[in-house]
């Protein structure tokens, strides 16, 4: 029974290619890419290529430490640097800290206070106005002044004229 339904299956393909009389075309391109090339499979060339690779990585490699040391040696002066902020002998006890938070921050206000002055001080440079109050104003403030007995009146008014 199998070899009846394979012989059928033969006989059916052989029928659809006798069907098929045109041949695939192929380009003088392609035939002259064919004359041109190395007919070595692909697997081969994949491993050369890979090996190319990893010549050219390790080349890079060794100019980029090669590099690297170059720059080490070029630096002139390394610095001792410690993990901590101070040395062992340098630590503050818990008073020594607060004194000087509180030195630092009395300082700081300081310059706070002498930076508002200084800003105080140039905005009222150009404030040079100074009132001047006319001769007949005076008069009027002397006379009400006089009938009141208003003594106030006329020690401000002597400030005045002084100015």
């Amino acid at each position: 029974m199998k070899e009846k339904i394979a012989a059928l299956q033969y006989q059916k393909y052989k029928e659809e290619l006798s069907q098929t009389k045109s041949k695939p075309f192929v380009t003088q391109a392609s035939k002259n890419l064919l004359k041109h090339r190395d007919l070595v499979p692909i697997h081969d060339r994949s491993a050369i290529i890979l090996a190319r690779r990893e010549e050219n990585l390790a080349h890079l490699r060794e100019e980029k430490a090669m590099q690297k040391l170059q720059e080490e040696r070029s630096i002139p002066y390394q610095p001792n640097i410690y993990t901590r902020r101070s040395t062992i002998n340098e630590i503050r006890t818990v008073k020594e800290f607060v004194n000087q938070s509180y030195a630092w921050q009395a300082k700081k206000n300081e310059t706070i206070q002498r930076e508002r002055y200084a800003k105080l001080i140039e905005e009222m440079e150009p404030l040079t106005f100074r009132p001047q109050i006319n001769e007949k104003s005076l008069r009027i403030v002397r006379k009400v002044s006089y009938y009141i007995h208003f003594t106030v009146a006329d020690d401000i008014l002597d400030k005045l004229v002084e100015r």
